[in-house]
């Protein structure tokens, strides 16, 4: 197992008060992160884990206290002075089979996060910039799960392929399970 803590102070040049983003003022932040894990190794070929996981993640500085246009995502973002700090439990379970022609590594995990910070949409444009739409960052509980596969396999001399591909799904618990905005559900990567 592991344990570690973490703490941010974010420390703007100025103290004030904005119409928009709240009182800008220094934040300080600190948590706990960590986890516990275990594997069998049920015979030569396929071992099983298990993990278990604490994170802590703190807000950054322009989620925080950015208001600005994001051109490259066609937002007027606009962050957000009380934030709190992301904290989410996870649990994960593996199987690694493991042959002398390559091997196969599976992993599932569910996690469950308070505070998930994002970029929300408001469905009003902004009045600074009335082509963008306005996007205000908060932090809400959001539940994810997926699935990741990597793979090498060279089953003759001279031919061999690998790849990962990765499946995850993350919904909102405030809005009636709706879906985390900018999330990319399925990757995938071939060699």
């Amino acid at each position: 197992g592991t344990l570690r803590l973490d703490g941010r102070r974010v420390d703007p040049r100025q103290t004030r008060d904005s119409r928009t983003v709240g009182r800008i003022r220094p934040r300080d932040f600190s948590g706990l992160s960590g986890g516990f894990s275990g594997r069998y190794q049920r015979n030569r070929d396929l071992a099983i884990g298990l993990s278990l996981l604490r994170t802590f993640r703190a807000p950054g500085i322009e989620e925080l206290f950015s208001e600005g246009p994001h051109l490259a995502a066609y937002a007027y973002e606009v962050g957000n002075g009380s934030l709190d700090s992301e904290r989410g439990l996870g649990l994960e379970l593996s199987l690694d089979y493991d042959r002398p022609q390559g091997h196969i590594h599976l992993a599932l995990f569910r996690n469950r996060i308070d505070g998930y910070i994002f970029p929300k949409n408001t469905g009003q444009y902004s009045l600074r910039r009335a082509d963008l739409l306005l996007y205000r960052t908060v932090g809400e509980k959001a539940l994810m799960h997926g699935a990741e596969v990597t793979f090498y396999w060279h089953p003759v001399n001279n031919v061999e392929a690998g790849g990962t591909f990765g499946y995850v799904r993350g919904v909102l618990a405030n809005r009636n399970d709706g879906n985390i905005p900018r999330l990319p559900p399925l990757q995938g990567r071939l060699n």
